[in-house]
């Protein structure tokens, strides 16, 4: 069981969505005082590890997260893309992901994440548990 959803064991995509507007959020108020950093909705980052990417990438990031949030349709496609991989990890198509499925997940965002912006999480299995 986690958190967010006590009646059945799993995460819907529905409240992981609002679990990412919560940190994009958040995000918002940290980019004010971390100006080369943006904070993208692929949740399974943390400030920590995007530190430590290539000054390239950070900036690739920034300048991805700015057009982003001018841009509705790069924000759509985006959402459509997360929409997508987490179908695609849902093995048993119930709606929610239960840990193996977020395992996968997380693997498959971080796909989509290096072919966007040539570097991706590094994350450990524990780490991702920890976010489940």
């Amino acid at each position: 069981m986690n958190s967010i959803t006590s009646d059945k064991e799993g995460v819907s995509l529905e409240d992981f969505r609002e679990g990412m507007k919560v940190m994009g959020q958040i995000a918002k108020g940290m980019a004010k005082t971390r100006a080369t950093i943006s904070f993208y909705h692929l949740m399974g980052t943390t400030i920590k590890r995007m530190m430590s990417y290539k000054p390239e990438t950070q900036a690739k990031m920034k300048d991805y997260m700015e057009a982003e949030m001018k841009n509705p349709e790069l924000y759509a496609d985006i959402m459509a893309e997360f929409g997508r991989t987490w179908k695609q990890s849902d093995q048993n198509a119930d709606g929610l992901l239960n840990m193996r499925e977020f395992k996968t997940f997380i693997k498959k965002n971080n796909e989509n994440l290096k072919k966007r912006w040539g570097e991706s999480v590094k994350g450990t299995a524990k780490e991702d548990e920890k976010w489940y």
